[in-house]
């Protein structure tokens, strides 16, 4: 299914409709972090990766 696609292919977002599997794994991962984390970002994937690396920093501060 994505066998010689790039991963600008995949995830240029002009393209989703091609990749709907793809982006519905995304949308149930988001929600699952979320959850996992107790935040509400509503699936915005750069609050939630920046949410993540802020804890991320925060634990490798104190090792």
């Amino acid at each position: 299914m994505f066998i010689g696609k790039s991963l600008a292919q995949l995830y240029d977002p002009d393209y989703e409709m091609f990749y709907p599997a793809l982006y519905d794994a995304h949308r149930k991962l988001d929600v699952a972090v979320e959850a996992a984390y107790c935040v509400n970002f509503n699936g915005d994937e750069e609050k939630i990766v920046a949410h993540l690396f802020k804890l991320y920093a925060e634990k490798t501060a104190q090792a």
